[in-house]
């Protein structure tokens, strides 16, 4: 959950910063249509997902961005641990403490019963 939270936060971050006219977020041009469109969904459908566990359509979705982002993931990883861009520390660290306390939380959440463990007695 951290992680999700932490990459819903720098997306809308990103998205206020462009559409409040920020020139550094709008020298790169507005994002492709379809990203435009599916990004609003995949909020709702994060949201969705954690409020009740219904899995399916976040696939899909989900499916679409990452197909859209990966071509260009790797390049764009490799520019920010090369390049002196202001932050990169901060970043790095935000994402390794987001991850770092969503295995705290699924180390503490062990012992407590779930739901999906246990299959139903059918006989």
């Amino acid at each position: 959950m951290p992680p999700v939270l932490l990459k819903l936060g720098s997306v809308g971050y990103r998205f206020a910063r462009y559409y409040v006219g920020d020139r550094r977020y709008r020298a790169g041009g507005p994002p492709e249509l379809v990203m435009r469109l599916l990004g609003p969904v995949l909020v709702v459908l994060n949201v969705t997902l954690f409020a009740t566990g219904i899995v399916v359509l976040w696939v899909l979705a989900m499916t679409v961005h990452v197909a859209a982002y990966a071509r260009r993931a790797p390049a764009l990883a490799l520019a920010d641990s090369r390049d002196r861009v202001d932050g990169v520390f901060a970043r790095r660290s935000l994402v390794v403490g987001s991850l770092l306390f969503g295995i705290a939380l699924v180390v503490a959440m062990l012992p407590f019963s779930s739901p999906f463990t246990l299959l139903p007695d059918v006989g």
